[in-house]
C-alpha cells in the first residue's frame, strides 16, 4: 500500500461561515470574560 499524496483537499468555506464562527468564539470568550470580572462583586463578605 503506497502512501497517497493529497489525501487531504482544502474545502473552501463560505465567507460568511468563517465570519459567524469567529465572531461566535470571540462573543463566547467576552461572555466568559464578563462573567468572570462580575461574578467576583456578587461575593457576599462580612
Amino acid at each position: 500500500m503506497s502512501p497517497q499524496k493529497n489525501q487531504f483537499h482544502q474545502i473552501e468555506q463560505p465567507l460568511g461561515l468563517k465570519f459567524g464562527v469567529a465572531l461566535t468564539g470571540v462573543a463566547l470568550i467576552g461572555l466568559n470574560f464578563w462573567w468572570f470580572v462580575f461574578s467576583r462583586n456578587q461575593v457576599p463578605g462580612d
